[in-house]
């Protein structure tokens, strides 16, 4: 059976790249916000605000910021898309192992892996912790978990971060514990509030 946290989290698109798109969204809107607010401001104070020409006093034209623009939201598509195709080929790989063909399985979440794809990285720490459908391997689940981490996968994180309480694999560090405990929280408050 597939551990259900990893299959809520896929189900949900990931943590991922939605809590990126979202911040890098609002980044750019904060940034253009604030240049646009510093324009009104600056020009008011010399009396001769043209909105016209808003783009031309940061030195670009119309034109460009359309450009720009369109490259951002192309971008920001590709994202997604590629997120929806790695969540596909997981939960494909997931169907694999349910059905019996572990081989196989694995074989797709080592190859998300490689493509640096978080939930695939903490599925085989998961994997590798437990002793499930590979043989017990304590350096390769905390590298796995690791990776994982290092993309804010809170599963990772969670799961990281109770090896270090109860020394499972590694020398208990209660320090460590509680820094990712920390992680987390913060997290799961920025998660909150998009």
């Amino acid at each position: 059976m597939i551990n259900r946290r990893l299959k809520l989290i896929i189900n949900k698109g990931g943590v991922n790249m939605g809590l990126f798109s979202e911040l890098f969204s609002n980044i750019v809107s904060d940034i253009l916000i604030n240049s646009y607010i510093s324009a009104i401001n600056y020009e008011e104070d010399e009396n001769s605000f043209d909105e016209n020409n808003i783009n031309e006093d940061f030195g670009l034209s119309e034109e460009d910021t359309k450009y720009f623009q369109q490259r951002m939201l192309k971008g920001m598509e590709n994202i997604r898309k590629t997120q929806e195709m790695r969540r596909d080929q997981l939960e494909y790989a997931m169907k694999k192992i349910d059905d019996g063909d572990v081989e196989t399985g694995l074989a797709e979440i080592r190859d998300l892996s490689r493509q640096n794809y978080g939930l695939a990285q903490y599925a085989l720490g998961y994997f590798y912790l437990n002793g499930k459908y590979v043989e017990k391997d304590y350096f390769y689940a905390l590298y796995f978990l690791t990776q994982a981490d290092k993309k804010n996968v809170l599963c990772a994180t969670e799961l990281l971060a109770n090896c270090f309480e109860n020394g499972i694999g590694v020398a208990a560090n209660p320090e460590r514990a509680k820094i990712l405990r920390k992680k987390i929280k913060e997290l799961e408050e920025l998660n909150n509030q998009i």
